[in-house]
């Protein structure tokens, strides 16, 4: 019998995985064949003081860079650098010509309008941050032949938030009222880069070094406190309760505080209204969790393509195409991995 509920508990934990490392299909930036240290791009820093600016300044220099690009900063454009890129439109100074790409943001007043339309008549690509204001631009009569739009990166740096279960009561390992011990079982099968525990009640000494065992932070909180208790529970993300003795007090606090309840379906429980997912088994309660889990997870995934090595990426895409020096195929060749940078010239619109 043993050897079965292993079984079985092993075929959950390998489903709950596969659930959650749910990825969404990235491409890694490589040009094969080009040689790039024969590319010089030259960046127009004619931005104002700002740490916003300076960022996109400092990480196109690092990644352009890494790609093998010759990249130089200054305040004016290079004669003899392959590409100019002025880092803001606005910030222009000097003529462009069919070697000019501008960075294209904020377009909020007619005189910027007819100062991007001279622009690119005078042979300059536009790069929008958006297709929503590539698509206003055209509307407003700017030439749609060279405009494109290349979406912002972030650092990815910040990892998704923990959800935070909160239990609050004690533990009756005498008589087993509670089950309390299920909570073991459930954390089995969730994961603790997704979720970490507050329990407030005495009696949990014995079953809390099972579940740090397992990884997940735990704040403890053995003796009643009124103050805290509510301040715990307001903190929390989910309300668990897994016992069978007609209903838990903490859960109508924790339906008063908003917070979803995950509890049994029994005693006034059933009488209670919006907010509660009722579960009877270690199964129920874990795959509701991890229903959650991921879903942050898939909220987090659908921008970490957005990093600054892409961004540089779609920028050098964009100039090896207004230079020539890439063929159409390697061009294609990133179709259905990302919708901006070079497919936004190439590919119809939306």
């Amino acid at each position: 019998m043993k050897n079965l509920f292993d079984k079985i508990r092993k075929k959950n934990i390998k489903d709950i995985k596969h659930l959650l490392r749910y990825k969404k299909y990235s491409y890694r930036p490589h040009l094969n064949g080009i040689e790039l240290n024969n590319v010089w791009i030259h960046i127009v820093d004619n931005s104002p003081d700002s740490w916003i600016l300076s960022k996109f300044v400092d990480e196109l220099e690092k990644n352009l860079s890494n790609f093998g690009v010759k990249v130089t900063m200054g305040k004016s454009p290079e004669e003899k650098a392959d590409i100019n890129h002025h880092i803001i439109y606005t910030g222009v100074r000097d003529r462009l010509n069919k070697n000019s790409t501008v960075m294209v943001t904020h377009v909020d007043t007619e005189r910027k309008i007819e100062m991007l339309k001279q622009q690119i008549s005078e042979g300059a690509f536009g790069i929008c941050m958006s297709n929503e204001v590539l698509e206003k631009l055209v509307l407003n009569g700017v030439p749609r032949h060279n405009l494109c739009f290349i979406n912002p990166a972030h650092d990815c740096m910040i990892s998704p938030k923990k959800y935070v279960i909160g239990i609050t009561h004690r533990c009756y390992n005498e008589d087993f009222r509670k089950r309390d011990s299920m909570i073991v079982d459930v954390c089995r099968n969730i994961s603790p880069e997704y979720f970490k525990l507050k329990i407030m009640g005495s009696g949990w000494e014995e079953i809390l070094p099972q579940i740090k065992d397992l990884g997940f932070e735990i704040d403890y909180y053995p003796e009643f406190d009124k103050q805290k208790y509510n301040e715990l529970m307001v903190s929390l993300d989910f309300f668990y309760y897994d016992g069978w003795d007609e209903g838990n007090m903490g859960y109508l606090d924790a339906l008063a505080a908003g917070i979803t309840s995950l509890v049994t379906p029994q005693g006034y429980h059933l009488d209670m209204g919006y907010g509660t997912i009722f579960c009877k088994t270690i199964n129920d309660f874990s795959n509701t969790l991890n229903k959650f889990a991921s879903e942050r997870q898939r909220i987090h995934d659908s921008v970490m393509e957005y990093t600054w090595e892409m961004y540089a990426f779609k920028h050098l895409q964009i100039w090896l195409y207004m230079l020539r020096k890439i063929t159409l195929k390697d061009l294609l060749s990133t179709t259905g991995f990302f919708m901006d940078g070079i497919h936004s010239v190439l590919l119809p619109s939306n």
